[in-house]
This record gives C-alpha cells, sequence and structure tokens, in this order.
C-alpha cells in the first residue's frame, strides 16, 4: 500500500476479499472503494466502475479469499485491457496452486496485457513486476514499463 499510494489517493478492492487489503488502506489513511463479489466472484465490471481520477492501485485475489472462486483469464485480460496503465492493479494469487481451472489465469503470463502507458503517469507508479506483501500477488504495471 504505502508503495504505490499517498492519503491523497484511492484504492479499489472486492468485498469479502483478503481483509488485510482494508486494514492496510485503513492503517495509512487511504481511501478505498469495497466493490461487494457477484456471484461470490469478483465483479471486474464494477471494480473498473468505482475507479476514480484519485484510484492508484487495485487489488484482485485470485483465487478469492474467503470465497475460493476465481476470475478467469478472458474476464483478467478485458479488465486489464480497460483499467488506465497509471494504475497497479496487484493480483493475489496467494492460493494459486489450488486452482486447476483450465481458463483460470496466471498473472505473470498477462503482464503485456496492459494498455501502453502515457508519458503523464505518476512517477511512483511501479517500473517493474514488483511483489506485494502477501502470499504472491503481482503488481501488473502498463506493458511500456516491463
Amino acid at each position: 500500500m504505502r508503495t504505490f499510494t499517498t492519503p491523497a489517493d484511492h484504492v479499489v478492492f472486492a468485498e469479502p476479499s483478503f481483509v488485510v487489503y482494508r486494514l492496510a488502506a485503513m492503517a495509512h489513511g487511504v481511501d478505498f472503494t469495497a466493490v461487494p463479489l457477484k456471484n461470490d466472484t469478483h465483479d471486474l465490471e464494477a471494480m473498473a466502475r468505482a475507479i476514480t481520477a484519485k484510484t492508484r492501485l487495485v487489488f484482485i485475489a485470485n483465487p478469492n479469499n474467503p470465497t475460493g472462486t476465481y476470475v478467469s483469464r478472458t474476464a483478467l485480460e478485458r479488465f486489464l485491457r480497460d483499467v488506465p496503465p497509471e494504475i497497479v492493479v496487484a493480483v493475489d494469487e496467494a492460493y494459486a496452486e489450488y486452482a486447476d481451472a483450465p481458463d483460470y489465469p496466471r498473472a505473470l503470463e498477462l503482464r503485456r496485457t496492459r494498455n501502453a502507458s502515457s508519458s503523464s503517469a505518476p512517477s511512483r507508479r511501479s517500473t517493474g513486476w514488483r511483489r506485494c506483501a502477501w502470499g504472491t500477488p503481482w503488481a501488473l504495471p502498463s506493458s511500456s514499463t516491463t
């Protein structure tokens, strides 16, 4: 949270999901939107609508904790293409070893899905792949930074 945001920023995550997303935002004074699940999984369309001009970070637990549901490769690719490149999408794959569905996406395989970056992107944006603090999530910067 501290790496990618300041108290002036905004974070988006699903709810219920890994409780530390909310706790970290609260601990660092970062405004957030907790988007309700749809059919027990991340509602990526609603999460995209929750993004504001102040949003700098989106968390996607895939598979989700505590529901165990996952976001499909097609849905995650679409989301990554649609999210502005200056926003870091942290895909938390802490439970990836339990996902055996053929359409389960591995975040590292999608690292080039992000739109090209504009030159106006914030300087604090990730400059490459960064492991986050929990499990094995990955921050997915735009493809122009990798």
